[in-house]
C-alpha cells in the first residue's frame, strides 16, 4: 500500500488496476490521472512507441513515485530508478519505457495524462533540457496541484474551467522546477548580486560586458555563456534591465528631462533610451510618467 500521506483516503485497488479519481475531456482538450500501487512481481511495463499516440499531436503523461520504486528509460540510456519523491514527465509517443522490475519491492505512484495542446507544447520545450528523472517535493507547490486532481474529496467537483486552472497552475510549477534544477538558485543569487553590484558601481551604469568578463578573469564569450548556463538570461539583456529599473526610479522625479534620465543610467541618447525603454516597459517614457500622474 502507499506509504507517502498526499492521498490518505485513497485505497488502491489490490488488483493493480489503477483506481481512477479524473477523467475529464472537454471540447479541445482532456486529462485523466490516478494513484495505483503495483505489487512486486506484477506485470507493469508501458512503451512510449506502443501506445497509438500521434506524433504530430503528442501527449504527455507526467507520474511520481509514492513509495517503492520503478525504472525508467530513455531512447538508449541506462535505466534510472524512479522512487518515493523522483518524477518522470514523458512525452508520448516518444522512445522510453517504464517498468516494474523483478527486484522491485513494489511501486506506488500518482500520474497525470494531459491531452492539451498549449500545455503539452510548453512541458516538452522545458522537458528537452532536464534530466528524464527529476526530484518532486510532495509537499511542495508542484505536486500539490496534482494532489487537487486527484483527491477523492474533490470527485463531485468536474468543472473543467477549474480543472484547466489547476493544469495551467501544475504547467507553472513545473517550468518553475525545471529553471531551479538547471539554474540553482544559490549559484544564481551570488553571481546576480555580484554583477549588480559592479554596474551600478560604475559611472552612468556604463559598465559593458567586457568589464564584467575581465572582473570575473574570463573572456567576453566564456562569460557570456557562463552566466547564460547558471541564471537562463545573457549578462546584456541583465546589464539593461539594471538600466532600465534605474531609469524608472528616476522618472518618479518630473523635473529630470528624459536627456538626463538616458544620461545617468548609460544609453547613448534620449531617442535610444526611449525605444530600448519602449521595446521593454511597451510604453514611453513619458507615457509612464502619466501613468505615475
Amino acid at each position: 500500500m502507499l506509504t507517502r500521506r498526499p492521498f490518505p483516503n485513497i485505497q488502491p485497488s489490490q488488483s493493480g488496476e489503477p483506481t481512477t479519481f479524473l477523467r475529464v475531456r472537454s471540447a479541445d482538450w482532456s486529462v485523466h490521472g490516478a494513484v495505483e500501487h503495483r505489487a512486486a512481481g506484477e506485470k507493469y511495463d508501458w512503451h512510449g512507441l506502443r501506445r497509438g499516440a500521434d506524433p504530430a499531436h503528442p501527449i504527455v503523461l507526467f507520474q511520481c513515485a509514492l513509495s517503492g520504486w520503478g525504472e525508467f528509460v530513455e531512447g538508449g540510456n541506462a535505466p534510472v530508478r524512479v522512487s518515493e519523491g523522483m518524477a518522470f514527465c514523458a512525452p508520448i509517443p516518444t522512445d522510453h519505457r517504464y517498468h516494474l522490475p523483478d527486484s522491485s519491492p513494489g511501486w506506488g505512484f500518482a500520474w497525470l495524462m494531459i491531452d492539451h495542446p498549449y500545455i503539452v507544447s510548453r512541458i516538452i520545450a522545458q522537458r528537452r533540457t532536464l534530466p528524464a528523472v527529476v526530484p518532486v517535493d510532495i509537499d511542495g507547490a508542484l505536486f500539490s496541484k496534482v494532489a487537487r486532481l486527484l483527491e477523492p474529496s474533490s470527485r463531485s467537483v468536474r468543472d473543467p474551467f477549474a480543472v484547466e486552472q489547476t493544469l495551467f497552475e501544475f504547467l507553472i510549477e513545473y517550468e518553475r522546477l525545471a529553471s531551479a534544477l538547471l539554474h540553482p538558485a544559490e549559484k544564481r543569487d551570488v553571481l546576480l548580486s555580484k554583477v549588480r553590484t559592479l554596474v551600478m558601481e560604475s559611472a552612468r551604469l556604463e559598465c559593458d560586458v567586457e568589464e564584467i568578463a575581465e572582473s570575473f578573469d574570463m573572456s567576453r564569450s566564456h562569460f557570456a555563456h557562463h552566466f547564460k548556463a547558471v541564471t537562463g538570461q545573457t549578462p546584456a539583456r541583465f546589464m539593461t534591465e539594471l538600466r532600465l529599473d534605474e531609469a524608472v526610479r528616476l522618472l518618479a522625479d518630473p523635473r529630470l528631462k528624459l536627456e538626463v534620465v538616458a544620461n545617468a543610467t548609460g544609453f547613448a541618447d534620449a531617442n535610444h533610451f526611449c525605444k530600448v525603454f519602449r521595446r521593454h516597459f511597451h510604453v514611453t517614457p513619458g507615457e509612464y510618467r502619466k501613468q505615475l500622474r
